[in-house]
């Protein structure tokens, strides 16, 4: 899938493994209106007018799931708007979940909410220190790890129609290039939002076979920073490791120019490192969020943006290399 977040020109997007446990995700007449009333077909980021008014009909305003439970530890997201002007909301249950009284606009916006104290979903609240009393709202998740575990973060919109909807973890391969990437001399470039931080982590790979057999050189987080691993037949080679540690959020371009016995790390316009390698010759594949082995979907490298991925057959000279990483 494509990410326009950033401007009109799409990057890939890989998302892990997610499950909407919401069975009704736009459908907001199947919640508990408790002094609330509701009003259909109003026009939503999607385009579509599907989106509900909700409006505040005494002071127990609240619209509430009291049938789907287990939200206490799951990121919950929904999209809001004013039908004019600016005020304020609970979009979670005001009393239970910290940091859940949001400023709306007459604007569309995504608002994510971590499940700290709460265990059922709260589509708007409207009591306590709310100052609207009507609001437009589309799109409700809440999110678990496909297996009923907790999530850090809210991915993007799975919707639901009668039933919960996993999201299968996305990954990205290409075979068949082994006349780009199947030499001894050649050049890594990959721009990227580097977006969450767990463990030891496989972020890109080009191969034989897959990075766990055969040769490769493979991009990984390790200790906080950046690493590049050569590996020939099964055998770690060399690596290169930044200076720069890894801040989540941030965007990143990256590159490694490479020979037989010899590479260079380039980062954000700035080399960071030089080491002896063995590169492997066998190389016919790239893998974007690799993994296997014996790292669990835990450590996984889990939400890559990927802007642009180049591969050269030649090794660029390191002003080609700085000039091309430079942000």
């Amino acid at each position: 899938r494509l990410d326009y977040t950033d401007s009109s020109c799409p990057a890939l997007l890989l998302e892990p493994l997610r499950r909407n446990i919401l069975p009704h995700s736009e459908y907001f007449e199947t919640l508990s209106q408790q002094s609330v009333s509701l009003d259909f077909g109003y026009l939503s980021p999607e385009g579509k007018n599907n989106a509900y008014k909700i409006t505040k009909t005494g002071s127990n305003g609240h619209l509430v799931d009291t049938t789907t439970g287990n939200n206490i530890g799951k990121f919950k997201s929904i999209w809001a708007r004013t039908t004019s002007g600016t005020g304020t909301a609970y979009l979670c249950n005001h009393s239970s979940v910290s940091a859940a009284l949001f400023e709306i606009t007459e604007e569309w916006q995504r608002f994510d909410i971590a499940h700290s104290g709460v265990d059922f979903f709260y589509a708007v609240d409207f009591r306590a220190s709310a100052t609207l009393d009507e609001i437009i709202l589309w799109g409700a998740q809440v999110e678990d790890d496909g297996s009923g575990g907790g999530t850090s973060y809210a991915t993007s919109y799975i919707p639901t129609y009668g039933s919960s909807v996993s999201r299968v973890k996305e990954t990205c391969n290409k075979t068949g290039i082994s006349s780009l990437i199947g030499q001894p001399n050649g050049s890594i470039f990959i721009d990227f939002v580097y977006d969450n931080n767990f463990g030891q982590t496989r972020i890109f790979s080009v191969s034989e076979n897959s990075w766990l057999s055969g040769g490769s050189i493979r991009l990984e987080k390790n200790a906080g920073k950046f690493r590049w691993n050569w590996v020939d037949n099964n055998a770690a080679t060399g690596a290169l490791t930044s200076t720069t540690s890894m801040v989540v959020g941030q965007r990143y371009k990256i590159a490694i120019t490479y020979a037989a016995t010899s590479a260079s790390l380039f980062l954000d316009g700035v080399k960071e490192d030089t080491a002896s390698v063995t590169t492997p010759t066998q190389m016919n594949q790239i893998h974007l969020n690799e993994l296997g082995g014996s790292f669990a979907d835990a450590n996984e490298f889990q939400r890559n943006i990927f802007n642009q991925v180049l591969l050269f057959p030649t090794a660029l000279t390191d002003q080609e290399a700085i000039d091309l990483t430079t942000i």
